[in-house]
């Protein structure tokens, strides 16, 4: 039986890295998360995905000498199932930094970004409760499907 499986696959122009690692223990877990982060320092900063054996999975991002990025995804549809992590709001920086996503580089702005130590500790709690969400961390509601319709948007056509 494994707690999690571990993946992610980045493939630009100048290198390529796909690895997928069933974990058994919360050993293994740090361990692999802490050879990522070494291997993906500065510009090679990536997304990580971690599945549980219940569908529910949670994305981080690691690499970045001091920040990192969460988001969670639920198995179960009937409830709010999209969340990701929150950063200082009031920070009015515009600095932007990015993470390797698939082939590309997503770009997150500062505020939204949260120290990568309390990431690590939420990434744990995750996978050691069998997909709970620590109170470390304060959570938003990703946008749904669903609500789509809801966004007035009065745009130029």
């Amino acid at each position: 039986m494994f707690l999690c499986k571990i993946s992610w696959c980045i493939v630009t122009s100048d290198w390529n890295d796909c690895s997928e690692f069933k974990i058994s223990t919360l050993e293994e877990l740090e361990q692999i998360l802490d050879q990522f982060e070494e291997e993906h320092q500065g510009t090679k900063a990536s997304i990580v995905h971690i599945f549980l054996p219940s569908g529910t999975h949670m994305m981080v991002a690691l690499g970045h000498h001091k920040l990192s990025w969460l988001s969670y995804v639920s198995s179960d549809e009937s409830s709010c199932s999209h969340k990701r992590s929150v950063g200082d709001k009031n920070d009015k920086s515009k600095e932007v930094i990015e993470f390797w996503y698939g082939n590309q580089k997503d770009e997150f702005i500062k505020r939204e970004l949260i120290s990568k130590e309390i990431a690590r500790r939420a990434v744990r709690y995750f996978v050691q409760t069998g997909g709970e969400l620590t109170d470390d961390v304060t959570w938003d509601t990703a946008l749904e499907k669903s609500d789509m319709n809801n966004i007035n948007y009065d745009g130029p056509f």
